[in-house]
């Protein structure tokens, strides 16, 4: 069939038999992911609103055990103990998030490739796909980062080089600033800017690997190379047309959420504290001055308000991301030749 790729397994070993790859529609993907987003809007929230409901509580959690840590204003000899439970709190937060971002991904996948839809009152999975979704997106992070450390000090290597600085000069920390602070910054600039247009090109080929790990088991980032090969120049100006998008998107989707929390802050703090509003607007606070002003249960309804909004800006985004790259990955992969 014209535009299909299929999966076999060779010697035991899954290898990749290409046939007549179908090529990525750029404008369309990118418009399909808001058709996604807006056309599946009642299955995503059904899918997204208990780790949504998690999500909020444990961001609620983790700040006020953050407000409750007062690093300028603390003795010098606990400023260390402060630091170690901050980062604590950050670490656990910061993992905890990262599970409900994966839940939420794969079901999203799920809605988008294969028409699912979700049972009972509630959606939460955490199994094999999700599993295999936290392991191809590491092996992504971990492959841009050892390219990234490549380039530079390749970088280092053949300017201090060029430029005649010592090899025990061009291994330090400070190797980059004196790079940079001789006559060498044409061949420096250039240098970056083709390290950034290869690391955002092998990017672009990475990004449909998840997709691809979800509907075929692929695990290596070898296979995911071969899925896309052909769709290179496409794949890079299909992410980047879906960034500058996305980034439009959740600037005005941020503000919104900005003004609506001012809007409830002011308002709690108006009817439970009428002569603290007259103080705050005196001194001219913001958004914390404010949310001072308010009792814990009130400062508790303010943050949770905003948990919910940046869980929704959160998911939308992602929503948009993965019905885009569900799109594009049909036009590589079409469903009727699985």
């Amino acid at each position: 069939m014209p535009g299909a790729v299929s999966l076999d397994l060779i010697g035991g070993k899954q290898g990749f038999r290409v046939v007549d790859r179908g090529k990525v529609r750029v404008i369309s993907s990118v418009l399909a992911g808001y058709q996604f987003l807006f056309g599946r809007l009642p299955r995503l929230v059904h899918v997204a609103w208990f780790p949504g409901v998690l999500f909020v509580i444990a961001g609620i959690i983790a700040n006020e055990y953050m407000r409750q840590i007062d690093i300028i204003n603390m003795p010098n000899g606990e400023v260390k103990g402060a630091l170690i439970r901050l980062l604590e709190i950050m670490t656990a937060y910061s993992l905890f998030q990262l599970a409900m971002t994966l839940v939420v991904i794969v079901g999203f996948y799920r809605v988008a490739l294969q028409e699912f839809r979700p049972r009972g009152p509630l959606y939460f999975r955490f199994r094999n796909d999700e599993l295999r979704t936290a392991g191809i997106w590491f092996l992504v992070v971990v492959a841009l980062y050892a390219l990234f450390m490549t380039l530079v000090y390749t970088l280092i290597i053949v300017v201090a080089g060029y430029i005649g600085i010592s090899s025990n000069s061009a291994g330090s920390g400070v190797a980059l600033v004196e790079l940079m602070s001789v006559n060498s910054n044409a061949l420096l600039w250039v240098w970056l800017g083709l390290s950034m247009l290869l690391m955002y090109w092998v990017y672009s080929r990475f990004f449909l690997a998840i997709p691809a790990a979800l509907e075929h088991r692929v695990t290596t980032l070898g296979e995911v190379w071969a899925v896309t090969r052909g769709n290179g120049f496409r794949l890079a100006c299909y992410v980047l047309f879906l960034v500058i998008s996305l980034i439009v998107f959740a600037l005005a989707l941020f503000y919104l959420i900005e003004i609506a929390q001012m809007v409830a802050a002011s308002i709690l703090v108006t009817i439970l504290s009428p002569e603290a509003i007259s103080a705050v607007e005196q001194r001219s606070q913001d958004m914390e001055g404010l949310i001072g002003n308010l009792p814990t249960w009130g400062r508790y309804l303010v943050a949770g308000l905003a948990q919910i909004g940046v869980f929704f800006a959160y998911i939308f985004s992602w929503a948009i991301v993965i019905g885009s790259a569900s799109s594009a990955f049909r036009d590589i992969w079409p469903a009727e030749s699985d």
